[in-house]
Order: structure tokens, then sequence, then C-alpha cells
């Protein structure tokens, strides 16, 4: 049986109150993506569960889940630090000229026709992400995510171009 893809898009960060219901720290961009959702997974190490949602609601910037079958706060402490995954097929489309972070993983990077070596990272440190290129002589090359670099994204293709700025990787 082929294993589920899934998407992370919270992670149990403690119980709140007595009756079981956990604390979500959103990790994806809109918190209010799970009002779209019925059912959620929570996965430690090896171990997957699907979950139903019974209520939902939005606390200081975080996500209050209500969950079947975690009815207490002993069993919603249990779960502290799980990941909560969603299957891929329900990740919501993006505008043009967005991708996800897991698309762009693995992709070729090409200067002027040659390749640079492959986006093995990707950082986000606050006013743009940067692609980390594990290059083909071993060493690493920081991609700004701007539209002046960026030149193009082919995900069939596996590709992406870019024209670096002067010093940014060394000749």
């Amino acid at each position: 049986m082929p294993k589920l893809r899934t998407v992370t898009v919270g992670q149990v960060q403690a119980a709140h109150g007595v009756h079981g219901e956990l604390k979500i720290k959103p990790l994806c961009d809109d918190p209010k993506r799970f009002d779209d959702l019925d059912e959620i997974m929570l996965a430690h190490k090896e171990m997957v569960e699907k979950y139903t949602i019974r209520s939902r609601r939005y606390h200081k910037g975080s996500v209050l889940l209500q969950l079947d079958g975690l009815e207490d706060r002993n069993a919603a402490e249990a779960v502290k630090g799980y990941d909560c995954l969603i299957p891929f097929d329900q990740r919501r489309p993006l505008p043009p000229d967005r991708f996800y972070i897991d698309d762009l993983i693995g992709l070729s990077v090409y200067e002027d026709g040659i390749c640079l070596g492959e986006i093995r990272e990707v950082l986000q440190p606050g006013a743009n992400d940067v692609y980390v290129v594990h290059g083909t002589d071993g060493k690493r090359i920081y991609v700004p995510a701007l539209k002046t670099v960026v030149n193009r994204v082919d995900l069939a293709a596996g590709q992406m171009d870019v024209q670096l700025p002067a010093g940014l990787r060394d000749e």
C-alpha cells in the first residue's frame, strides 16, 4: 500500500482546558485554513492517527481544536508536540508565481544553461525566502527568492532558472 503524502499545517503546543481541547500553532500562512477541515491527522515519529474535528476556534494566534476521541486534558497532553497533517491533495491552490516549499525542494537550479545544483532547503528569515542550493561543486549557494533573481520555475520539468547578482557565488 503506498504511503499517503501529507502536508504539515500545525503543531500541538498544549492542552487547553479540561475537556481535551488542543492548542495548535498554525504552520500555514492563513490560520483560518482550519475552517476548511473536517478531519486532521496527528503524527509523532512513525505513528499517524486520523481524528474528526468536532469544533475549532481561534485564540491569541493559536487554533483551538476539539477532536473526537480526545475527551479530557490527559488525552490532550499525551499528544503535545505532535504534528497536525492533512492529505497532500487538500493543499490550497496558490496564486501564480507562488510555490509550496515542498514543491521547490529537489529542483535543479540553472544559470545561463549551466546547472548550479539542487535546492535542498528554503530559509524564511523575514523579508523574502532564501533557497539553499547545494552546488555541483559541493558548495552552498544562497539564492534570494526575488523576481529580479528567479526568472522561471518549471515544477513539471523540475527546474528553476536564475540570474544571480554579481558576487553572490564564487567565480
